[in-house]
């Protein structure tokens, strides 16, 4: 814009333009006026001129608290989930859901995806069951640990087997199974709420979901 001195004596002025979020400077910041006298007159200075844009900040594609979906391979060394696909909405009803209208994965009538997105304390595993407590009732499915609830399942697990199994948070923080069935499909998947975020200096992005680590290597497509 232009810049006008009214009744300011002769001499040297510093103009600035002062930091503010969301500007980035695209000229000095400070520019040195000289104002001087001819006749009693000051002289006008109109060079005092400043560019700026507005920065653009790229919204956060992995909030925590943000529901995700992540299809990919399994490693075992360590374990986790190396991401080829995600879909994210955040937890709640979200008319952008990608699990609105999603499948209907167990052929019951209801639209599954849709009912856990609602409900950031549930999840879904799928993949091979890595590990297994007999003792204490409980399994892990990529590396996270599931407790049995003997009064709402009743299911023989082996190491190996691919299982869906259908889960909860507990009071405690523990997963707790509510379902599971075998899972048939050769993708590994991790359906829950972002708990954790790291993002390495090589920009490998680091998720915990339902105490499964999601390793995201290249951008994905993220649904809003």
């Amino acid at each position: 814009g232009n810049y006008a001195f009214h009744r300011l004596p002769a001499g040297v002025y510093t103009v600035s333009i002062p930091p503010k979020p969301g500007i980035e400077p695209v000229t000095p910041t400070e520019i040195t006026v000289l104002l001087t006298e001819t006749e009693g007159d000051v002289s006008d200075f109109l060079d005092a001129n400043f560019g700026v844009l507005a920065s653009y900040v790229p919204p956060d594609p992995f909030p925590i608290g943000a529901y995700i979906e992540a299809n990919g391979e399994y490693a075992t060394d360590p374990d986790r989930l190396v991401a080829q696909g995600i879909e994210l909405a955040r937890c709640g009803h979200n008319p952008y859901s990608p699990f609105d209208g999603g499948d209907d994965d167990d052929d019951d009538g209801d639209n599954d995806d849709y009912d856990d997105e609602r409900d950031c304390r549930k999840g879904k595993l799928r993949g091979p069951v890595t590990a297994v407590d007999d003792e204490n009732g409980a399994f892990a499915v990529m590396g996270t640990w599931v407790s049995i609830d003997p009064t709402t399942t009743a299911y023989e697990v082996e190491v190996g087997q691919r299982l869906d199994v259908r889960v909860h948070r507990a009071d405690d923080g523990s997963l707790v199974a509510d379902v599971i069935k075998p899972w048939h499909s050769d993708k590994e998947q991790v359906h829950g709420r972002i708990d954790e975020v790291e993002i390495g200096d090589d920009g490998v992005v680091q998720l915990k979901v339902l105490d499964t680590l999601v390793i995201v290597t290249r951008h994905p497509h993220v649904t809003p």
